[in-house]
């Protein structure tokens, strides 16, 4: 089952996580499971991706965007091949951008080779709580940056871990 359910071109979208059905020209796939919550499937996906990139050398690299990394990646119970990728991926040719609207329940291999993290506002405490101690900075200094970035836009603060700095990113709305 899959499509090229956009208008973007060479991107394919599919529920096969083995990539038996994913067409040669696809230069981006968009794995889409039936069950959101199927960790399996994932497993298989991270798996293939994996013999793509670094055992068969069939791709050159791979970026990989987990939208809702708490479902994908949770720190209990994270498949194998995704904790791998995750683990290994500064040694493989493979990047991550892990997107999450609660930062408390994601794999800790993914903070812990976090280069960089774009951090929006959050209004839960235990969520803040957790950003500031896995950034190592007192939770005043993070949303006193918080309170300097405008109201109603797009800003965030962006975390450089080589510097361990953050600085505000503001834009328009």
């Amino acid at each position: 089952m899959g499509s090229a359910a956009t208008d973007v071109p060479g991107v394919w979208s599919t529920a096969d996580p083995t990539g038996r059905s994913w067409p040669a020209e696809a230069s981006t796939i968009r794995f889409v499971p039936v069950d959101h919550d199927d960790l399996d499937a994932y497993d298989r996906l991270y798996r293939r991706i994996k013999e793509l990139v670094v055992d068969e050398h069939s791709w050159p690299g791979a970026s990989i965007l987990a939208d809702e990394a708490e479902r994908i990646m949770p720190a209990t119970r994270c498949p194998k091949a995704v904790a791998a990728c995750v683990y290994a991926g500064r040694k493989w040719p493979t990047a991550h951008i892990a997107c999450a609207t609660r930062p408390r329940n994601i794999y800790t291999g993914v903070k812990a080779n976090a280069t960089h993290a774009a951090l929006y506002p959050l209004p839960k405490r235990e969520d803040r709580d957790t950003v500031a101690a896995d950034l190592g900075i007192p939770l005043a200094e993070l949303e006193a940056l918080w309170s300097t970035l405008p109201p109603r836009t797009k800003s965030f603060l962006w975390w450089d871990q080589t510097t361990r700095q953050l600085r505000p990113v503001t834009s328009a709305r």
